[in-house]
């Protein structure tokens, strides 16, 4: 692989700016960096990350940040930098001392190291709990984005559709009532039309939280995260993603559901008891119609489609062809210092599951209904966590996963986490962090650390052994296999960051790529090494340099490089922002493929895989006229240097560059209690 000679003079232009540019204390750049490597972590693994609840409250916190003083441990949960034992401090120093009257205060609680602390600030603030009485606020946004090149599957006519992705979303609280719905439509998908009323994807919610046995009510579509997710986990896991110590599932049990995700919801109702302090008893029901890809035998799938794609029409004929009900209870009993939890529910499917005959699929689920039980735990031993699931399904298979988390002192953590999967365990709505996306004769194990040999500096990482008994794609034998990720952060100041990261995975892999019993197996082995400098200069302004060099070795070997230089500046009154990101790569092929975060509009996420060689240029831009009012822009365009068409499929552009834009209007708006009955809009 050859690499223009300009781009590392580029790169080294830029580290002599930063190192000779006088630093004045502003934003800290640390929060924008580590949901950078979060998301870029999710995509490297297949997770979809747009779509995601999780990610864009994480997001809607950087523009409107949490007041600590009335956040619950649920609420904290969410901030996967956060460590159990960290949470539990945080709450019991404002049990103790009332309110905080300033983020400074967080330097008293135990066990808040300063890298936390920077990390924290960038999501919440500090206001007095009178100042949140707002009895009624919402939150609406609309996205409309389009290649501006034609594919190739409109003018074939293989797409149904326009080029155009839309999507809406809206929140509204009023009191103990909250509603939120969602509509999508993926570009090349119909509307209007084809038998779709309204658009692709709509969802939505009506919730009620009660304050007596009633807690909450919904009505409409919802996410149950139970346990460790290994029977019911609606939501998205972070084990493993971006922090060693988040390795226990955490978040709320009963949320009320409306994004773009197509997949990872139920829909019916179901609600939360408390009929008496400790005890939580949660019931559910849900029927929605989901794809199936049609069998040979009547009244038969092979198996479900999960794309959520509906352009051509093969893809229209199995849009919601297959009915799914399902039904269940959880009963929990919470202690302070330890929970307990148990339930079941039965599934159910219209239409009988025969897989194909491919030699990965054998060991997939196969018939029309299920049933899933399950039982966990969790409990704080003096500075550790303990937590842990176990699930039998009625074929008697069986699912685990047990850990630990333990804050030994502000300076070291560590993690252990076991899972084991029986060869014939599954669940529809598992979600426990695992390696392969079926776990089904899975085991695995993991460890992580994280320290911090000096005030300014982070040393963190996991290494994770896995093995399956089972054939997997491009594995047509029992195989094994190892992760492992390191990071050291060096915070010179609040504005000047470095970050140094290395990753390596290795595992078995058929050599020919095929699926016959006696193919040899040969190991897989990818490396990755990356430098990135984060740094503000000045109030207004924030740059970011990254070098990424990859390593893919199997049968051949091959490379990949990436160097991209990003500037950011804020108005001072934050009427605006203007990001810019140039970024230049060179990979041997597709295997050697590097991902990385790009700026993006607010919710929106661009996570792209650059393979091959060329350029990419991103400007984003906001715009906010008024407090209530955001209106977002951002212009991309790909350049590919080796090839004459982009793309393959109906998706090839005969150029070689694509360029994409995107538009975003959002709209807030809040109404305070009767002392100030405004509305304002």
């Amino acid at each position: 692989m050859t690499f223009n000679k300009a781009i590392f003079r580029y790169f080294w232009f830029s580290v002599s700016i930063i190192t000779s540019t006088q630093i004045i204390h502003g934003q800290t750049p640390a929060a924008d960096s580590r949901v950078s490597e979060w998301l870029e972590t999710l995509a490297e693994q297949g997770i979809e990350t747009e779509s995601s609840p999780e990610s864009e409250t994480l997001l809607q916190y950087l523009t409107t940040p949490m007041n600590l003083n009335t956040a619950s441990k649920t609420d904290l949960e969410g901030f996967y930098f956060l460590s159990d034992k960290q949470i539990e401090n945080l709450l019991f120093h404002i049990h103790e001392n009332g309110a905080m009257l300033s983020l400074y205060e967080l330097q008293a609680v135990e066990g808040m190291d300063e890298r936390t602390i920077q990390l924290l600030k960038s999501f919440v603030t500090v206001l007095p709990p009178t100042d949140q009485a707002v009895q009624t606020k919402g939150e609406t946004y609309l996205r409309c984005q389009s290649v501006l090149e034609q594919p190739k599957g409109y003018s074939t006519g293989a797409y149904q559709g326009t080029p155009q992705k839309w999507l809406g979303k809206t929140k509204i609280s009023h009191g103990q009532l909250q509603t939120g719905l969602a509509f999508e439509k993926d570009a090349g998908e119909p509307a209007f039309n084809k038998g779709i009323a309204i658009t692709d994807h709509v969802a939505g919610f009506i919730r009620y939280e009660g304050k007596t046995i009633l807690r909450q009510a919904i009505v409409g579509c919802y996410r149950l995260s139970m346990g460790q997710g290994i029977a019911m986990g609606t939501s998205m896991s972070t084990a493993f993603t971006s922090d060693p110590l988040t390795i226990r599932r955490r978040g709320q049990a009963l949320t009320g559901y409306a994004s773009g995700d197509e997949i990872n919801y139920l829909q019916g109702m179901a609600a939360q008891l408390n009929p008496c302090h400790h005890l939580i008893l949660i019931p559910f029901v849900s029927h929605k119609t989901i794809d199936g890809n049609p069998g040979e035998v009547s009244n038969t799938i092979t198996g479900l489609s999960k794309t959520g794609y509906h352009r051509t029409q093969t893809e229209l004929d199995r849009r919601k062809n297959t009915n799914e009900w399902l039904g269940g209870m959880s009963i929990q009993y919470r202690h302070e210092q330890w929970r307990f939890e148990t339930g079941g529910y039965h599934y159910q499917l219209s239409h009988t599951i025969a897989p194909s005959n491919i030699l990965y699929q054998q060991n997939r689920f196969s018939g029309d209904a299920m049933q899933n039980y399950w039982a966990a735990y969790q409990a704080i031993w003096g500075k550790a966590m303990l937590f842990g699931e176990w699930s039998l399904n009625n074929t008697l298979q069986t699912g685990q996963s047990h850990g630990i988390t333990w804050d030994i002192d502000n300076k070291l953590g560590l993690s252990v986490r076991a899972q084991h999967f029986d060869n014939r365990y599954h669940s529809p709505y598992g979600n426990a962090g695992n390696r392969y996306s079926e776990p089904a004769g899975e085991s695995n194990a993991t460890i992580g650390v994280r320290t911090m040999p000096h005030r300014h500096i982070t040393i963190e990482g996991w290494h994770m052994l896995y093995k399956s008994t089972v054939p997997r794609y491009q594995i047509s034998t029992p195989s094994h296999g190892l992760q492992t990720t390191l990071r050291q952060t060096w915070q010179c100041n609040r504005d000047f960051q470095i970050l140094l990261q290395f990753k390596n995975r290795s595992n078995d892999k058929d050599s020919n790529g095929t699926h016959p019993a006696d193919a040899p197996v040969t190991r897989e082995r990818q490396q990755s090494y990356r430098i990135q400098l984060n740094y503000q200069t000045g109030q207004n302004w924030r740059l970011s340099t990254r070098i990424e060099y990859c390593h893919y070795h199997h049968q051949t070997t091959s490379e990949g490089l990436l160097l991209y230089q990003e500037i950011q500046w804020r108005h001072p009154n934050n009427l605006c922002q203007v990001t810019l990101r140039y970024a230049q790569f060179n990979t041997d092929d597709y295997y050697s493929r590097i991902y990385t975060y790009e700026p993006d509009v607010l919710y929106g996420f661009s996570i792209p895989a650059f393979s091959g060689k060329g350029s990419r240029v991103v400007l984003n831009t906001r715009f906010s006229p008024h407090k209530n009012w955001d209106l977002y822009f951002r212009v991309s365009r790909l350049t590919d240097a080796d090839n004459t068409i982009i793309g393959s499929g109906h998706d090839e552009i005969g150029h070689p560059y694509k360029h994409e834009v995107k538009f975003q209007l959002r709209h807030t708006f809040s109404r305070k209690n009767k002392a100030n009955n405004t509305l304002k809009m």
